[in-house]
């Protein structure tokens, strides 16, 4: 049976996941990157190994609790927008997905950081992104997306996001495969600036069930 494997993802997927995001008065987060690397760090150890689950044994009642956190980059890949994940999956009849993205912090070169000053602090970001019309695909070969949902919402922060600003609208998919113990996916979509060009980005989550 496949197992998932951190390395398959984002190749920086080892330096993500946030602790708690404070903030203080001048916009900077209490949140350093080093703290961001051992929590996407742990998350990724505690799945890896984990058996993918079959697409027939998806239950079909219920539902399941996943927490973890979302890592956001653009074409790029030098900075960072990383955020924590509470999610429910509904299992019955076509599924749902509620929850949310929130807690985020901006870290400009985030790979650079990570390896050279692990101490340093992100950007505070105020907002939240909310998963709606969640849906399961019951007709999904075991290890392909098993789960959609749009996800979207508003954010706000002191420096600018990806070259797109401070204030931005985020319009996203979000698809995960369902693993014994969590959850691993993928969101691919775009962060617009009022009145301005989208800036196409893509995102990795890892959670946890509860």
């Amino acid at each position: 049976m496949p197992t998932y494997s951190p390395s398959k993802n984002l190749p920086v997927l080892a330096l993500i996941l946030t602790a708690a995001c404070g903030s203080d008065s001048g916009g900077r987060s209490n949140t350093t990157v080093g703290d961001v690397a051992n929590q996407f760090a742990s998350l990724g150890n505690e799945l890896a190994g984990s058996n993918y689950v079959e697409t027939s044994d998806i239950p079909t009642t219920g539902a399941a609790n996943y927490q973890g956190a979302a890592l956001f980059t653009n074409s790029d890949g030098d900075d960072g927008l990383v955020g924590q994940v509470d999610m429910t999956v509904g299992f019955l009849g076509g599924g749902r997905v509620d929850g949310s993205i929130d807690d985020f912090v901006y870290i400009n070169d985030i790979v650079d950081a990570a390896n050279n000053n692990p101490d340093s602090l992100g950007h505070n970001v105020n907002g939240v992104l909310t998963f709606t019309n969640g849906e399961i695909d019951r007709t999904a070969a075991t290890g392909d997306v098993q789960l959609w949902a749009d996800l979207s919402g508003d954010l706000n922060a002191s420096v600018d996001m990806f070259g797109a600003g401070t204030h931005v609208a985020v319009d996203a998919v979000f698809g995960a495969t369902f693993l014994e113990g969590g959850l691993e996916g993928e969101v691919f979509g775009t962060i617009t600036p009022s009145g301005g060009t989208p800036e196409v980005i893509g995102g990795v989550v890892l959670a946890t069930e509860q």
